[in-house]
């Protein structure tokens, strides 16, 4: 492997300001992380999820302004992302195509971030059940869901909360039917010419 130190302007003072830099971004970074756990972010899921349920309701005012390119909205989900919980492995809202969404107020990007978890939490949940038995902190996850800011005023919200009761009761048939407001809408066909 070659090095690209000394290759190209990389030598001397450069090659020193470089790694510095770069070691410097590496330790910011982890000292970051370590003052946000000190600092009360939330250690896992269901504390996650239960702090989510004490935020503000979603702004879609107009006046509050709009993400106008797939760049700046996708900046801002990943800054959303960080607050809202997701199944380990499961991240639907990151695979979003952001340059297909158009302007986006902030309410939107909570709207796609959150509803994209909450259905990753379903079917993670249905998975589980599946195989028997849910676990504790996706209940909990789960019992946080119908309150997340985003999710409030959604029309199935109440379908939702009975659903995720059933859950916390180990009867899994209302959740199995919420999977369907998870599936993306079908595509109008077009009549045979």
């Amino acid at each position: 492997m070659r090095s690209i130190i000394g290759q190209g302007g990389f030598t001397g003072t450069r090659a020193t300001l470089f790694l510095a830099l770069a070691l410097g971004a590496s330790v910011s970074l982890l000292v970051s992380a370590v003052s946000d756990q000190a600092e009360g972010q939330p250690a896992n899921a269901a504390e996650k999820s239960a702090r989510l349920t004490q935020a503000p309701q979603a702004s879609f005012n107009p006046a509050d302004g709009f993400y106008t390119t797939a760049a700046a909205s996708r900046l801002r989900a990943r800054e959303v992302m960080q607050q809202v919980p997701f199944p380990p492995n499961r991240n639907s809202a990151d695979r979003l195509a952001w340059e297909n969404q158009g302007s986006l107020a902030e309410g939107d990007i909570e709207l796609l971030v959150q509803s994209n978890a909450m259905c990753d939490w379903l079917q993670y949940a249905a998975d589980q059940a599946s195989a028997g038995q849910v676990e504790t902190e996706v209940k909990a996850v789960l019992r946080g869901l119908p309150a997340w800011p985003a999710i409030r005023s959604l029309p199935f919200n109440q379908q939702l909360g009975e659903a995720v009761e059933a859950v916390q009761a180990n009867e899994y048939a209302p959740l199995r039917a919420l999977l369907k407001v998870c599936e993306p809408p079908k595509k109008a066909s077009r009549p045979a010419p």
